[in-house]
């Protein structure tokens, strides 16, 4: 899934398997992610790029290269969700200060959490 440029998107509730990326977030603002499974990606699970205000809550997301990517990406909360068996890292954020991460539980990745 592909959101682009959009706002106040709410994605919930889906199952993502096998996918390049589960999720790509360029721009916007203010999209709730929540209570997914994002699993098994080729790539990323989750990118988020250019991006502010998110909330992603809630999700698992596992079996990726990188769990979830936020680059040049800010004021993003980051809460509640399983990060495991990431192959490089659960979370990596480039270029992203000031963003909230709370609450997760981080198995088996390779990196935890990278910031560079």
């Amino acid at each position: 899934m592909k959101l682009d440029n959009a706002t106040n998107t709410e994605v919930t509730g889906n199952t993502f398997t096998a996918n390049k990326y589960a999720l790509q977030v360029f721009g916007g603002s203010n999209h709730t992610i929540s209570k997914n499974l994002i699993s098994d990606s080729t790539y990323q699970g989750v990118r988020f790029e250019n991006t502010t205000g998110n909330a992603f809550d809630g999700n698992t997301v596992e079996g990726n290269p990188t769990g979830l990517a936020l680059l040049t990406s800010t004021g993003n909360a980051i809460t509640n969700n399983s990060f495991n068996n990431n192959q490089n890292y659960g979370i990596h954020l480039v270029t992203s200060p000031n963003n909230t991460l709370s609450g997760n539980t981080f198995s088996g990745n390779g990196t935890d959490v990278y910031e560079q």
